[in-house]
């Protein structure tokens, strides 16, 4: 067991609970899609994973070691954070900007070496994105951006890897690439959180699901078990269909209308 979340409680000042009494926990190579509506409290789960907001109550424990006991650095060496949206104001080259993920593990004033930028062209050519090395980081589309944002937290060698609607800012192509590419990560055995507002993604990608509903109550199952006609259509409101495809072998979520 690589992640252990008890009983999360979360509220923002004084205001009601968003997270109520949320449990889950992740093994090594397991995948955990995280679905929710808008405002239900899906980013601020996972900033209390990555330690960034300080919980009602309840815990978070990595490897058996709570989370609010690690220092930053030993945080970023276990738990990898690819955000939503994420702004430079100055213009690093993408090599550069992607190298910062070896942070961890340089001493205090202490400059990338060769190895370190080695793993910075492994992790672009991975991705399909060695064509931009040498562009301004500041100069990509958002699409960009969240491939190069992924490629800096490949090179940060996490054991999780958080990713916060990772297929935003994506062309569908570009979606399709980089659910091949977590598939692979977890393969590899990197533990991968994803949150997604794309339940069809998350059949896919198939592992544990983690449902986040408007009133902070968090339901977790195997995906296919949890990810049903009757929850999907509650959840977001809609008429929405679960049906298998034959010619594909799998199940797919589509709107009915």
């Amino acid at each position: 067991m690589i992640l252990e979340v008890r009983d999360l409680c979360f509220a923002y000042g004084k205001g009601s609970r968003l997270l109520k009494n949320v449990c889950f926990t992740l093994k090594k190579g397991e995948i955990f899609s995280i679905l929710g509506p808008n405002g239900a409290g899906k980013s601020t789960l996972l900033n209390c994973m990555m330690n960034l907001l300080t919980p009602e109550s309840g815990s978070i424990q990595v490897h058996g070691q709570p989370l609010a006991a690690m220092d930053v650095r030993e945080i970023a060496k276990t738990i990898g954070y690819v955000p939503q949206t994420h702004s430079l104001v100055y213009d690093y080259s993408v090599r550069d900007f992607v190298v910062m993920g070896r942070t961890p593990y340089l001493a205090a004033f202490q400059q990338p070496g060769a190895q370190d930028y080695a793993m910075v062209d492994a992790a672009l050519a991975q991705l399909g994105i060695a064509r931009l090395s040498e562009r301004p980081y500041t100069a990509l589309s958002g699409g960009e951006r969240q491939q190069v944002t992924i490629a800096r937290t490949l090179v940060q060698r996490p054991q999780i890897i958080i990713l916060d609607e990772p297929t935003s800012y994506l062309d569908y192509g570009n979606q399709i690439r980089v659910l091949q590419l977590i598939k692979s990560l977890a393969a590899d055995g990197y533990s991968i959180i994803m949150t997604t507002h794309m339940p069809d993604h998350a059949l896919r990608l198939g592992g544990k699901v983690g449902i986040l509903d408007r009133g902070g109550q968090f339901s977790v199952g195997k995906t296919e078990e949890m990810l049903t006609t009757e929850r999907l259509s509650d959840l977001y409101a809609s008429d929405i269909r679960i049906v298998y495809v034959e010619e594909l072998g799998r199940s797919i979520c589509a709107a009915a209308q």
